[in-house]
């Protein structure tokens, strides 16, 4: 089964500044993992059902961020 893992973090940006929301979120991310505080993760099965299509819809209509690696 496939799956969608959410995890909620709130972060405060300027409306426009896409790359500095997208900084501070993947802070706030790794904020969460580094400091073995529990954290709460949503895990939205990936079937088909009514459930997968409305978040799959409602991630569609967001904003986009991914990291790069540099060796």
């Amino acid at each position: 089964m496939k799956y969608t893992v959410l995890l909620p973090v709130t972060i405060e940006a300027d409306p426009a500044d896409f790359r500095g929301a997208a900084q501070k979120g993947f802070e706030a991310i790794a904020d969460l993992y580094n400091g073995y505080r529990p954290a709460k993760i949503h895990l939205v099965p990936q079937d088909g059902s009514d459930e997968a299509n409305l978040t799959q819809a409602i991630l569609s209509s967001t904003f986009t961020a991914s990291t790069t690696f540099c060796d």
